[in-house]
């Protein structure tokens, strides 16, 4: 019993202060003056798949919330619903657009920075790398030009995902936006930001040529971090933001939930390998264990009476979080995101057992793909999809 108050005990202190970080280095980035930049200078580049019910909402949204950015949107050659999505909408709001098809993507190349690579020499100054599915903070990114100005760096964010429909598609919610400010933030509040977030980043366009990232990455799986080695060796800073995207994505089955976050896994132990040390130790993966394990170890003494505490403590973390986005990310999630986090708390460590058996292979667009030390991917099976 005095071993279970310990650990429950070093459970809530961990969390209390992972979220006083989190909050000492959101408060630390803020932005002050009411200068507001109307995105002349920028261009917003993004691979295009269709498949995504939300593909249209989303880019309509960007296009109208970019003021006088242009979009460059890279669209596969047969894949015909994005061609006709992204078609639609430069004709229908007459923005600067330009289409890009690519041809003949080739197998062992990232699909997503083979497409980057063909559209960036038509990129502005600055340019504003995105996924399909997000929907970008347009003032806030802005305002960090000047940023942009001052240093050679590049500048990444914090994402957040927008609720679904459907159990699988919620719990993958949970999970992100349960571990956003504590993830992010804290790493960044340590000094120890090691990647980019992919979904979106933004950087000036000479820094990406001059180093030929693109070209260097191009055959690499986790491109956001490969990044981020290349920008570490150049001691070109990254800074982490604290602005944030909106993301939206669609869970289609249990094998799609169980291969992403395998996938996540797999990247996130590749980068804890080069940053674990201990205070990322005590901050990132000893949290993330202790709920699953104090359950588990409540179970085996058998004091169920302490369970409803226990529970309890998960729902007040989650509240609090779901909180404290509210304040910073000017959202309003319905609460039941809280039983989603709460869920995805106790299952996270399930993933990462899972992503200990062949620790460097993944499932990537329908492929099973090996991971070499290099970072470099080598096919086992084209079109497979079990583990």
């Amino acid at each position: 019993m005095n071993l279970l108050i310990i650990i429950i005990s070093l459970h809530l202190l961990l969390y209390i202060v992972r979220f006083m970080m989190a909050k000492s280095y959101y408060y630390s980035q803020q932005i002050t003056g009411t200068l507001k930049q109307n995105g002349d200078e920028f261009s917003v580049i993004q691979p295009i798949v269709s498949g995504d019910c939300n593909l249209e909402y989303c880019l309509k949204t960007n296009v109208k919330n970019g003021g006088k950015a242009n979009f460059i949107w890279i669209v596969d050659e047969n894949d015909q619903e994005a061609g006709r999505i992204v078609k639609n909408i430069k004709e229908e709001t007459g923005k600067d657009i330009k289409i890009i098809t690519a041809k003949d993507i080739p197998k062992e190349k990232n699909e997503k920075v083979f497409k980057q690579k063909l559209a960036l020499s038509y990129a502005r100054e600055f340019f504003i790398a995105a996924d399909d599915d997000v929907i970008l903070s347009f003032d806030q990114l802005y305002k960090l030009k000047d940023k942009l100005n001052r240093q050679d760096c590049v500048i990444t964010g914090l994402p957040y995902y927008r609720m679904g429909y459907d159990f699988l598609t919620n719990l993958v919610v949970g999970f992100v936006n349960g571990n956003t400010l504590l993830t992010y933030l804290v790493i960044a509040g340590l000094g120890a930001v090691g990647s980019l977030n992919g979904m979106f980043y933004m950087a000036k366009k000479d820094t990406f040529i001059h180093l030929n990232i693109f070209e260097k990455i191009e055959d690499k799986l986790s491109d956001e971090y490969e990044i981020a080695k290349i920008l570490r060796n150049k001691n070109i800073q990254i800074i982490q933001s604290t602005c944030p995207c909106s993301v939206g994505t669609t869970i289609e089955n249990f094998n799609h939930y169980r291969n992403l976050m395998r996938r996540w896994m797999v990247f996130a132990n590749v980068y804890m390998a080069e940053k674990l040390q201990l205070s990322t130790l005590l901050t990132i993966v000893v949290p993330t264990a202790l709920p699953l394990l104090i359950f588990i170890y409540t179970l085996i003494i058998r004091n169920f009476r302490i369970l409803p505490i226990i529970f309890g403590i998960q729902v007040l973390i989650a509240f609090l979080n779901y909180y404290q986005r509210r304040q910073y990310f000017k959202i309003k999630e319905p609460l039941k995101i809280i039983l989603f986090e709460i869920i995805s708390a106790y299952l996270q460590p399930l993933h990462y057992i899972n992503s200990l058996i062949k620790p460097r292979m993944v499932i990537w667009r329908n492929n099973k793909v090996m991971i070499n030390k290099d970072g470099s991917v080598r096919y086992e099976k084209v079109g497979g999809t079990s583990l």
